[in-house]
């Protein structure tokens, strides 16, 4: 039995979508911001809009986009939009800091394609911080013994792949990790000798 005491020590990756950005969210909140003729953007408010995504039942934002607003979307296009990739949430902040100040200093955010703009916005927090890309099943197996923070159903699914002893923390904020929950994916990956906690984003508050 692998001693779960020691799992996730080496270092943090942290998935850069919807656990420090929101990239869905930035572009609704762009288009409400240049009076994007469409009623429904209009009548609602940031805060509605913000609970509206997180409830989205889809991870893909761009098919929220398209059925909340219509909202053409895609991801491509905009790797070099500072708008799109700016963090909003606090708590990977806070987690960097405090990981870097209890002697973790491999601290890495991580997307499965390369976005150029990220390279900037590491430069904002308190710690040094890297960026990692590809697949996370093969940035994982070469980095043993991390703990890996996500949301993505994608993601965690491809988690169970892989025999490297890693912690996982999933963020359940977020409406379409309801089937991860409901097939208790969770326990899946601990039979597989990784720790897996939950934990939340909104309490941690917005940037």
């Amino acid at each position: 039995m692998v001693d779960f005491s020691f799992i996730g020590k080496e270092g943090v990756i942290a998935q850069y979508e919807d656990i420090i950005s929101m990239i869905g969210y930035n572009v609704a909140r762009y288009f409400k911001s240049k009076n994007f003729k469409n009623d429904k953007l209009c009548e609602m408010s940031t805060k509605d809009i913000l609970l509206s995504y997180i409830n989205r039942p889809d991870e893909d934002p761009s098919i929220w986009l398209k059925s909340m607003f219509d909202i053409e979307f895609d991801v491509e296009l905009y790797k070099n939009s500072a708008v799109v990739w700016q963090p909003n949430w606090m708590y990977f902040y806070k987690v960097a800091k405090a990981a870097y100040d209890n002697g973790i200093k491999k601290i890495y955010v991580h997307t499965d394609k390369h976005v150029p703009m990220i390279e900037n916005y590491i430069t904002t927090f308190d710690v040094p911080v890297k960026y990692l890309t590809g697949d996370i099943k093969m940035v994982l197996q070469e980095h043993v013994n991390y703990t890996y923070l996500t949301s993505s159903p994608t993601n965690i699914k491809k988690c169970l792949e892989i025999n490297t002893p890693i912690a996982i923390t999933i963020f359940d904020d977020y409406m379409y990790l309801a089937d991860i929950v409901a097939n208790d994916t969770a326990e899946k990956l601990r039979k597989t000798d990784k720790f897996v906690s939950f934990s939340g984003l909104v309490s941690a508050g917005l940037i």
